[in-house]
């Protein structure tokens, strides 16, 4: 079975009361380089395979005293003991005490009298799969070594470059409001819109390093919903109203005001998607629509928000793709914007965290719609009161240019 001078120093333990069958076995594979320990008695079994811990386990099912099946799950139990394969040696062949043996945790089933050749083979295949599964076991431990050191590098590298950059944003302001020439005013612009760009992007890689080093945590606070939402729309208004697009906040009145939840996390979302979606606009309007759905929960609200944009739209092929860490939509239109590719997949891991999830439909040319669900927790604060029908019967005159 092996190349000549070959000595493989795995270990097999043969659990069986039968001495002509350890015999035989014992022999078969000590000719093929293994080395081979034996055991005749069940209550014995357990604390030798603890103590010498071999690479492969033969077992005999029907054991006196405490069977093999019994003897399987055991080990299957231990930490120490559960990834050790299992092969039961036995003369019952039937199809029940088969499935019986597999679903206990045992790889392999090998019936009397034996095939030497088979034998060998299955023993092999088995030992060749545990090297394998222990060299990916070892492969995985670096990698993940590895995703942390450079989370935390990217984390050091945030914090580091956010104290300088705090000092140039700090004296960009305090620039700005000092009385400039035309050109020194226009300089100025660059300079703060390239600092808030910098910040954007290393607040991004932030949270990206906390969210791979499992460091990304929620907090929980009563707050103003209808607020957080409407300060979204405001912070973000001037973008669009600078483009000429209308931002509509859609708000059902009958959500509760004060829910409990992150309130900044929820603002960083809703930001994002709302930036993106003026990013991506170039005439018509931009809805931010919120409603609440009753999930038949005393304790929680089931929160779905939509933000619909009249835009470039995404190709049907990379809207799979769109949520995937520095993956972005490619076309000549969109490399214009920049980006890290970033925002997205943040805010999806900021909804899982609060119980919901994230979808999109778009289509080319008309525009995109993001959805997505959140579940809070009703706050006992108490609620203002809205007359929802104070407009009623009353004459009202828009005045806008945009006929949307």
């Amino acid at each position: 079975m092996f190349e000549k001078g070959e000595k493989p120093k795995s270990s097999i333990l043969i659990v069986d009361d039968n001495p002509a069958n350890i015999q035989f076995l014992a022999k078969l594979l000590t000719n093929e380089g293994y080395n081979v320990a034996a055991c005749t008695h069940s209550e014995s079994a357990l604390p030798k395979i603890l103590k010498i811990l071999p690479n492969l386990i033969l077992l005999d099912i029907m054991m006196p005293g405490i069977s093999g099946i019994e003897i399987c799950k055991a080990i299957k139990a231990k930490n120490s003991t559960k990834n050790i394969p299992v092969i039961f040696i036995t003369a019952k062949s039937d199809s029940e005490d088969v499935v019986k043996g597999f679903k206990v945790g045992a790889v392999d089933y090998i019936t009397k009298p034996y095939n030497a050749a088979e034998l060998l083979v299955r023993v092999k295949t088995q030992m060749e799969l545990q090297q394998s599964r222990k060299s990916i076991l070892a492969m995985n431990k670096e990698l993940q070594a590895q995703s942390n050191a450079k989370s935390d590098f990217l984390a050091r590298m945030s914090h580091e470059i956010r104290t300088p950059l705090n000092a140039i944003i700090g004296m960009s302001t305090i620039l700005s409001q000092q009385k400039l020439t035309t050109s020194q005013h226009k300089y100025m612009q660059v300079l703060n819109s390239s600092c808030d760009f910098l910040l954007y992007i290393v607040n991004d890689i932030l949270d990206l390093s906390k969210i791979e080093s499992g460091q990304y945590q929620l907090e929980s606070n009563s707050f103003d919903l209808w607020d957080t939402i409407e300060k979204v729309c405001e912070n973000t208004s001037f973008l669009a109203h600078k483009k000429q697009i209308e931002l509509i906040c859609n708000i059902d009145f009958n959500i509760n005001q004060y829910v409990v939840g992150d309130s900044v996390r929820l603002q960083q979302v809703l930001f994002n998607l709302v930036s993106n979606a003026i990013k991506f606009t170039q005439k018509g309007e931009i809805e931010v629509k919120v409603i609440c759905k009753d999930d038949h929960q005393p304790d929680k609200l089931s929160l779905h928000f939509s933000i619909r944009d009249t835009g470039l739209g995404i190709p049907k092929k990379q809207l799979q793709d769109i949520f995937e860490k520095y993956k972005q939509v490619k076309t000549e239109k969109t490399r214009a914007y920049g980006g890290t590719g970033l925002g997205l997949p943040i805010c999806k891991t900021i909804i899982e965290l609060m119980g919901g999830q994230i979808s999109v439909q778009s289509q080319e040319k008309k525009g995109t719609v993001f959805s997505f669900f959140v579940l809070l927790s009703k706050s006992q604060q108490a609620e203002k009161t809205i007359n929802k029908y104070f407009l009623k019967n009353k004459r009202i005159l828009i005045i806008d240019n945009n006929e949307t």
